[in-house]
């Protein structure tokens, strides 16, 4: 992809893929997962829309961004799951559903992202990328 071809990102305007990417860096190192997910969520879509794959760096960023935003619910998920003495049952089981749901959105967000975009892009390679990407579909 061309250094000059820009994305447009919600509340940034036109920003280049490697802007893009600087901005998937920063949201890690803010701590801002799920801005950090929608950041390289575009970034694969928009690489994938060329039929180009990420490079080894933009790889860990996804993982990285995904490992941390599904990480945080499972910890919330299991500290729900653990009970409440001071709490009705029924309304801590409903706000656990609220959890569950995010989470599975979370996942097959990463997952379809896998799927559509990555996936295709090196399936038959069978090289390291084609391995990481099965990996983390798994």
């Amino acid at each position: 992809m061309s250094s000059d071809a820009t994305v447009d990102v919600d509340g940034l305007g036109s920003v280049t893929i490697a802007q893009l990417v600087d901005l998937v860096r920063v949201s890690e190192t803010a701590e801002r997962y799920e801005d950090m997910c929608k950041f390289v969520d575009l970034l694969v879509r928009t690489k994938a829309s060329k039929k180009e794959d990420l490079d080894v760096e933009e790889r860990n960023l996804l993982s990285v961004a995904y490992k941390n935003v599904v990480g945080s619910k499972r910890a919330s998920w299991r500290t729900l799951s653990g009970g409440f003495e001071d709490a009705e049952e029924d309304l801590i089981e409903q706000y656990k559903g609220i959890v569950e749901k995010e989470l599975e959105d979370e996942c097959k967000q990463v997952l379809a992202l896998l799927k559509d975009c990555l996936i295709k892009t090196v399936e038959g390679n069978n090289d390291e990328t084609e391995v990481f990407y099965l990996k983390m579909s798994g």
